[in-house]
């Protein structure tokens, strides 16, 4: 397949999230602690959201229909929308290979992964449609590509087609860990027990897998029976194994067992501690409000610092914010910069949620004022941070001067922003401007409904509708759910709360069975009696 002429495009680098504790990255100011539960064997989980999803599979699909010259299309217009850094060259594969520009950065889980994960399989598709001889790694590879790419039920054809001598360890571990991301609880427990009995389980990799399973579907108690087993087959324990075995014994309320293990780890002969053990363990004491020991664990942490690497010094200003200490935090942050003179985006967000959090109003600005005087990429996420903070605080006209600037770089507003802005005008009990904040998000969210699938929370429809009952406006709350209605969101929570608001309003509705009929809302109890007075039969 002939490929396009090779071009060399420039742009700043996109930008990169810190890890959380799976929660919305653009949502109020929370701790940025460490996240032991995932996949990867750095203890940390990478989590998407849902654009980034929405890109990878859009990605994929270009791939299975089209092929290799379309996907390469695709992966230009992702990378071009988010301002990534890349080159394009032709090593005479007969097609275009992207490559990354040293020193961009990628947002993790986001367009970064997109791009050098389909690059990957485009590569590898290609290498097998040659009929190039693939290593047992390059299997396993190319098992965790397909089901981010394809999906899972594409990397399960694929495994399934391998031969038998590739149906080794490296396979069917890639597959298990697939199983575990996903939260496949069953495969993944049935294909354990069979890679054991095959004799494919001989690290602690196959292990750590499941442990994290069982700590994203809330049974910590699982994991303490694994650790056991792992020892009496003479499985030596890694740094992930001993960070979900720490933070097992925290989802237990057991401190003295988080400290058994860091004294176990301390004592051994072998593995060490690195900075994210001191870390997970500082994190358990900030959860626990002991902030003198989770200080303690934090002088530790420093200590382990290699200054090649910014994450180290994210979660140190995360967690000194958690224990309220803000000098700490500046110290800190002083610290960054004397190691990186140029702090990216992720390390301003760092610091910009924990001067948010607490409350350091000047150090805020002063922060954003000296971010924005040196962006090579405008991140929304930055400038939305300082803007909760000023609606917070009622300075609505300071926040919309910083809207109306991004809106100039052509960055935003974007649905968190009008989040915020329905927020406190909710607050302030100015409906009409949250609704047309509303009306702004549900527009651009129905533009493209296949690739935007932002919903208000349940919590801010309840917000809303609740004022209109008590406002007893009935025609308000059927503007606002038909808007509901245009993002697929409108279900029988939501028209009951509109039959509670014509109830209060003394309103009757003949058409109202009808309409629920209609857009297929299936009848529950409380919807029925509501129903009885305001559309009686």
């Amino acid at each position: 397949m002939e490929a396009e002429p090779p071009r060399r495009r420039r742009g700043g680098c996109a930008r990169r999230r810190p890890w959380r504790r799976a929660r919305n990255e653009e949502s109020e100011p929370e701790l940025a602690v460490q996240e032991i539960v995932g996949a990867g064997g750095d203890g940390r989980e990478r989590v998407e959201d849902s654009e980034s999803v929405l890109e990878r599979r859009k990605v994929g699909e270009e791939v299975r229909v089209g092929g290799l010259r379309e996907a390469a299309t695709q992966v230009q217009e992702v990378s071009s929308r988010a301002r990534v850094g890349i080159i394009e060259t032709d090593l005479g594969l007969g097609f275009t290979v992207f490559c990354i520009e040293k020193d961009c950065f990628f947002k993790p889980g986001r367009v970064g992964p997109i791009i050098i994960g389909v690059c990957r399989f485009v590569l590898m598709e290609w290498m097998e449609m040659r009929g190039t001889n693939l290593s047992y790694s390059d299997y396993a590879i190319r098992l965790d590509l397909l089901s981010k790419v394809k999906g899972l039920s594409s990397a399960e054809e694929y495994f399934d087609s391998l031969s038998a001598s590739a149906k080794n360890n490296l396979t069917y571990g890639a597959l298990l860990n697939c199983y575990c991301k996903e939260k496949m609880t069953e495969k993944a427990l049935a294909l354990f027990e069979k890679m054991k009995e095959l004799n494919l389980v001989s690290s602690s990799l196959a292990y750590n897998n499941i442990m994290s399973l069982y700590m994203r579907i809330g049974q910590p108690e699982k994991i303490l029976p694994l650790i056991q087993e792992m020892k009496e087959r003479d499985l030596k324990p890694d740094t992930f194994t001993y960070n979900i075995w720490m933070q097992c014994y925290a989802s237990l309320k057991d401190i003295a067992g988080v400290e058994s293990i860091m004294k176990e780890l301390q004592d051994g002969d072998g593995l060490k501690c690195d900075w994210t053990t001191y870390s997970n363990l500082a994190a358990i004491y900030v959860d626990a409000g002991d902030y003198e020991r989770a200080e303690s664990a934090l002088k530790e942490l420093e200590k382990n610092i290699k200054h090649s690497d910014r994450t180290p010094y994210h979660f140190l200003i995360s967690l000194y914010t958690g224990t309220s200490n803000l000098s700490e935090v500046h110290r800190v942050w002083n610290s960054l910069k004397e190691a990186f003179p140029k702090p990216s985006n992720l390390s301003y967000l760092a610091m910009l949620q924990a001067l948010a959090k607490l409350d350091d109003l000047e150090g805020l600005k002063k922060c954003y004022e000296e971010w924005e005087s040196g962006l090579t990429s405008y991140d929304m996420r930055l400038t939305n941070t300082v803007l909760g903070v000023y609606l917070r605080k009622d300075m609505r006209e300071e926040a919309e001067i910083l809207g109306e600037d991004a809106r100039r770089r052509g960055a935003g507003p974007n649905f968190r922003t009008h989040e915020l802005f329905m927020d406190y005008y909710m607050r302030n009990r100015q409906a009409d401007l949250a609704l047309s904040c509303m009306e702004t998000a549900v527009s651009k969210a129905s533009e493209n409904p296949k690739e935007c699938k932002w919903k208000p929370t349940k919590e801010r429809v309840n917000t809303f509708m609740s004022y209109f009952e008590e406002q007893k406006d009935a025609d308000s709350a059927k503007a606002f759910c038909k808007m509901l209605k245009k993002i697929n969101c409108l279900d029988v929570d939501a028209y009951c709360l509109l039959l509670r608001t014509y109830v209060a309003a003394g309103k009757v509705e003949p058409k109202m069975r009808r309409r629920i009929k209609k857009d297929g809302i299936e009848v529950n109890s409380e919807l029925m009696s509501l129903l009885e007075i305001v559309c009686p039969e």
